[in-house]
């Protein structure tokens, strides 16, 4: 499946993802991929349901809400929507640990000083000083950005 969502054959991929949820149903990751797939694929009510199924089975993960958020920018364009749905999300997942959430963080809060605050260190310590250097870029703050 994975290989086949490379290669460019999506719906291909889809089909052998669903395969691999149905011999694996507990799995958050194959849920995960599933929803990701349809997502590319622009049929984003099945990635939702694919998407919170993946939170149902894994609800301290933060990719998932992360890309269910990027659904309502990418389908409608709904940037406060996207802003709703993680801030509803906070009590439930700590999304500032994660190294996916600060591309989206640019979108959804535009105040970079802000956005430095909802940086947290987490287990991947590269990720977090490449997500300060980022937004000090951003901030045209270069000594900081470098250090």
């Amino acid at each position: 499946a994975a290989v086949a969502r490379r290669q460019g054959k999506l719906l291909e991929s889809a089909r052998n993802f669903i395969r691999a949820l149905e011999l694996a149903p507990r799995s958050h990751l194959k849920a995960f991929d599933v929803g990701l797939t349809y997502g590319l694929l622009r049929r984003n009510e099945e990635a939702e349901i694919y998407l919170d199924r993946t939170i149902a089975l894994a609800p301290d993960w933060t990719l998932p809400y992360i890309y269910r958020a990027w659904i309502y920018i990418i389908r409608d364009g709904n940037i406060a929507r996207a802003r709703k749905y993680l801030t509803e999300s906070e009590g439930k997942i700590d999304l500032s640990r994660s190294k996916y959430y600060w591309w989206l963080l640019r979108l959804v809060e535009p105040d970079f000083k802000k956005n430095l605050s909802h940086i947290a260190p987490g287990a991947d310590t590269a990720a977090y000083y490449l997500q300060l250097a980022q937004f000090h870029r951003l901030l045209g703050n270069n000594n900081r950005e470098r250090t």
